[in-house]
């Protein structure tokens, strides 16, 4: 039985099989920018007059804008990850001197 996706659709690997369907995902991030994304989550909660936005929460919906097609966040995030050459000298080198 062949079972075709839609275009766009992603299949979630093991579904069907018995597997579970979600992946577990764990990150080491400095300390400074844990403080900073919890102080984040803190704040989103009083304006969208929540308890607390979880880290799951923020994060699911960060990776499902993320793999968007043609955001913002994912060209921010691939220079980021891939940044422009720095400057290089205008004549070779030594003849500044």
């Amino acid at each position: 039985m062949n079972q075709q996706q839609p275009p766009g659709q992603v299949r979630q690997i093991g579904a069907g099989f018995g597997r579970p369907t979600t992946v577990r995902l764990s990150i080491d991030i400095p300390a400074d920018l844990h403080q900073a994304f919890a102080a984040w989550r803190s704040q989103t909660a009083l304006d969208l007059d929540r308890g607390t936005v979880s880290v799951q929460d923020t994060v699911h919906a960060l990776l499902e804008v993320l793999v968007s097609d043609d955001t913002a966040v994912a060209g921010q995030v691939r220079a980021r990850l891939h940044p422009a050459p720095a400057t290089a000298p205008a004549g070779p080198p030594g003849a500044d001197r």
